[in-house]
This record gives C-alpha cells, sequence and structure tokens, in this order.
C-alpha cells in the first residue's frame, strides 16, 4: 500500500508569508545598501588611486622612459590594454594627501599643491590597443592637483587642466 502525502498548503496562507519575506528582504537592502558600496567605493578610488600614481621610491630615476616600460605593466596598466597616459607622483602618501587638507580648492572637488612635486609623465608611443605597450618617460618638478574625496585623493588631474595652476607648462 503506497502512501502519499500532500501539502494542503492553500494559496491564501503562502501569499502573505511570500510578501513578507520578499519585503524583510528588501529592507534589509535598503537599509544596509547606502552604506556599504559608497564606503567600499572610496576606498577602491582612493587604492586605484595610490596604484596608479604614487611612487615614493623610483626606479630608473635618470632614465624615464625605462622607469614607465617598468612601472606601467608593474601596476596593472596595460593587462587588457595600453592606458595612454599616467602620471607617477615621487613622493610619500602623506605628503600627497595634504593636498586634500589645503585651503587650493578649485573646480569643485579639485586640489592644487601649494609646493612642487617630482612627477614622472608616462606618455604611450605604441599602437592604443597593443598588448605590447611601449612608453615615453619624461621626468619634471611642479604643482601637482587632484581630486579628492573624504580628504583622500582619488584622482590625478592634469595640470593644464586644473585652474588653479598659474605656471603651467603648455602640453603636459
Amino acid at each position: 500500500m503506497k502512501i502519499v502525502m500532500t501539502s494542503k498548503i492553500s494559496a491564501q496562507t503562502r501569499e502573505p508569508a511570500m510578501k513578507m519575506m520578499v519585503g524583510s528582504v528588501l529592507l534589509l537592502l535598503i537599509v544596509h545598501w547606502p552604506a556599504c558600496p559608497a564606503a567600499a567605493s572610496v576606498e577602491k578610488t582612493f587604492e586605484d588611486f595610490k596604484r596608479e600614481h604614487v611612487d615614493s621610491q623610483p626606479k630608473w630615476e635618470d632614465d624615464p622612459t625605462s622607469y614607465c616600460n617598468y612601472m606601467m605593466p608593474c601596476r596593472n596598466m596595460t593587462a587588457s590594454r595600453c592606458k595612454k597616459i599616467n602620471t607617477f607622483i615621487h613622493a610619500s602618501l602623506e605628503e600627497i594627501t595634504a593636498i586634500c587638507e589645503s585651503r587650493r580648492q578649485r573646480n569643485g572637488n579639485l586640489y592644487c599643491s601649494n609646493s612642487s612635486f617630482t612627477i614622472t609623465k608616462c606618455s604611450l608611443t605604441s599602437l592604443y590597443r597593443s598588448t605590447d605597450c611601449k612608453y615615453k618617460g619624461n621626468k619634471k618638478q611642479m604643482r601637482i592637483c587632484v581630486a579628492c574625496r573624504d580628504e583622500r585623493p582619488v584622482h590625478y588631474e592634469s595640470p593644464s587642466k586644473c585652474k588653479c595652476l598659474k605656471a603651467v607648462q603648455r602640453g603636459f
């Protein structure tokens, strides 16, 4: 003899329970969503800034081109395609972060340094979509401009686009 058990939960009982469960999940997402991604994105952007732009102890100081051809792949900026231009700032993270605390704010969240920094600009000389990225390096001493969020640098801005720099060399 075969015994078959069937569930006799009515649709009337299932619907309210399901609505309550979906509502609870949505409430949790709404409550926790704003805090988590915002903190994560600031961290990620600050981390990206450090990886892409900060090098307090540069190698090949007398040969900026060799420096760029070493650093760009080393910092993972040539993995899927060649990054066209990148600037490395040769200072401590503390010195660069101090720019965000200065009073030289311009154009929204852009901040200009009070003093000059040694930088190396790496410009792509090979094909953009190539995986064999070749760069020309150019080392300079100049004031820099960074975008800041929560008193931390998140983006390097070209000095020619930063209006707070009066003596900007054209073409850089």
